[in-house]
Order: C-alpha cells, then sequence, then structure tokens
C-alpha cells in the first residue's frame, strides 16, 4: 500500500473498502482531463488487486469489462 501511495503522492485518495473495513481499503487514482481512472485494493496494508481502465468500469465493484 505504501509503495502505491508513494508513486500517485496526494493524487491519491484512501477509501475504506466496501467489504473489508476496516482492514482493506482502496486506493483511488482518477486521471484529470482523461477519462481514466485506477482503482488498488488492499487488504491488511497488501495489494490484494488492481482495476485500471476507463473510470465508469473501474468503479464497477464486481469487476471491469
Amino acid at each position: 500500500q505504501e509503495q502505491v501511495l508513494a508513486i500517485y503522492g496526494g493524487k491519491m485518495r484512501v477509501e475504506p473498502h466496501p467489504y473489508s473495513d476496516p482492514v482493506g481499503k482502496y486506493l483511488v487514482y482518477r486521471a484529470r482531463n482523461e477519462p481514466f481512472g485506477l482503482i488498488a485494493e488492499t487488504e491488511a496494508g497488501k495489494l490484494t488487486r488492481m482495476r485500471v481502465g476507463y473510470w465508469e468500469n473501474v468503479q464497477w465493484i464486481e469487476g471491469c469489462l
């Protein structure tokens, strides 16, 4: 988790994970002036999953298409 935050710095926000809060987090980045974004999911500080693509699709909790 710390390595991902170090790369994106203040451009990324940390949110509670909807299924595993309080140990899980969403690290959310949305590109400015672009239709793309990234959500990195963590569990107890370790990266478990990453979703990258069009912002609308990346937000789908059950998976991107």
